[in-house]
Order: structure tokens, then sequence, then C-alpha cells
């Protein structure tokens, strides 16, 4: 785990994969467990309130409640969370007339709009995600990031 001092003052946090250990890429609410939430000495940085904490996650806001109640119950507290979708029918999953390809646009326009509105901000932010559009985006721009997938750690 890296320390970061003073390096940064804001660190943005993807949730699926990064906080959350989601292998099977299910999105339902009963799947939403404490016990899938990512072990902090598993990051690889330190979680701490040095920095700003901000989650930007592909997650709708009618999942936010239980998402903030299992995050705080593994000791996560952020300064400011980001959800996607307001309704589960922006989501393919739960509407047959939105494709995968529509929604990953929309997702990665949404991701990097947010990353450039905080990098506006904050001068100096940390991205970590497990997207490799996300990084490979961040990494052309000059925007430092970290490609962390917790899918990768033995559990």
């Amino acid at each position: 785990m890296v320390t970061l001092g003073d390096k940064y003052n804001c660190i943005v946090w993807d949730f699926d994969n990064v906080l959350f250990y989601n292998p099977e890429n299910r999105y339902d609410d009963e799947y939403l467990t404490v016990d899938r939430v990512t072990d902090m000495d598993r990051l690889p940085v330190e979680f701490y309130n040095r920095h700003k904490n901000i989650l930007l996650t592909g997650r709708g806001r009618f999942q936010a409640n239980i998402i903030k109640r299992i995050l705080r119950e593994k000791g996560y507290e952020f300064d400011k969370y980001i959800f996607f979708m307001d309704n589960r029918e922006d989501y393919p999953d739960y509407n047959p007339h939105i494709t995968l390809f529509e929604y990953y646009v929309r997702y990665w326009r949404f991701k990097i709009k947010n990353i450039l509105l905080l990098k506006m901000f904050y001068e100096k932010i940390l991205v970590i995600d497990d997207d490799k559009i996300i990084i490979d985006y961040c990494k052309k721009n000059e925007i430092n990031c970290i490609k962390f997938d917790v899918r990768t750690i033995i559990r």
C-alpha cells in the first residue's frame, strides 16, 4: 500500500471491483452486502481523512442508501458521492430498449466529465478505477491514476 502524504488533495474512488468485489457483474440490491466490500488494507493507497475522498460510480442513485450503508459499516466515509443514473429503467438490466453499448458510452461520458470537473476544482487528484477506458483516458490527459481491480487479489 502506498502512503500518499500530501501528494494529492482528492482521491476519486470507483465502486465496483475497486471498493466492492463484484466478479459476476451483478447490480441487484440483494447482492450489495458488506462482506463484499474491500478491506482497507487491500487498497492500493491508504484511505484516510487527510484527502477529500469522492466516490464516483456507475451505480444508480436508487442504490445510494444501500451503498453508503455498507461502505460505512466497513469504515469508509466519503466527502462526496456521485452516482450515475436516477432510475432502474436507465440500465440495460432493467430496460431491454437500452443496449449495453449505449449504456457504456453514457457511463464513460459521465465518468470522464466528472473527473474533469473534479480536476478543475481540486488541484491534485488521483483516480482509482478498474476500467481500462477510464485509466487510458486519465493517462492520455495527464491525470494521475491507478488501475486497481480487487478481483485480482486472492480472497
